[in-house]
């Protein structure tokens, strides 16, 4: 029985992370420009990423950020916080409080039925860890790939 468990369980996980990696795939095909600066303001295009975790600090904003569906859709989780689009629409917050969770999903294109996890995690003593397409709520662009830890601070 156990062995059955295990087979399955790893079946789901070969599948999950094929469908993350067609995902990906697909999200980065040149079939509209949706990655580049284009999204983002004029004070951030030639800013690089101070928010990565250390040996990916440096990696420019220009080539991560996205332009895709506002807000993104939380899928699961324990966050209470949420964020609104320009036309007044509400998402998740992307930085949880502490002792939250989310899974929300970005969709790449209106109409098109693909979706891009985001996964954020902050303990209760304030550490926060976030993996995925990462939905600017202030300046209204996503950063695809959003992959960071780090410890925040409390707030006042």
């Amino acid at each position: 029985m156990r062995s059955r468990i295990k087979k399955a369980a790893l079946l789901f996980c070969g599948i999950f992370t094929i469908y993350i990696a067609l995902i990906y795939a697909v999200a980065l095909l040149p079939h509209e420009k949706l990655i580049g600066n284009r999204c983002l303001p004029d004070n951030l295009k030639h800013l690089a990423h101070d928010d990565y975790i250390s040996g990916l600090r440096g990696v420019p904003r220009s080539i991560t950020s996205a332009c895709f569906v506002e807000p993104p859709v939380l899928v699961l989780g324990n966050e209470k916080a949420s964020a609104q689009t320009l036309d007044g629409k509400v998402g998740p917050h992307p930085l949880p409080d502490p002792g939250e969770w989310e899974l929300a999903f970005v969709q790449e294109k209106k109409h098109w039925p693909i979706y891009i996890p985001y996964f954020a995690i902050t303990t209760k003593n304030g550490w926060h860890f976030r993996l995925g397409c990462r939905w600017d709520h202030v300046d209204h662009y996503f950063t695809f790939v959003s992959l960071a830890a780090k410890k925040l601070n409390p707030k006042k």
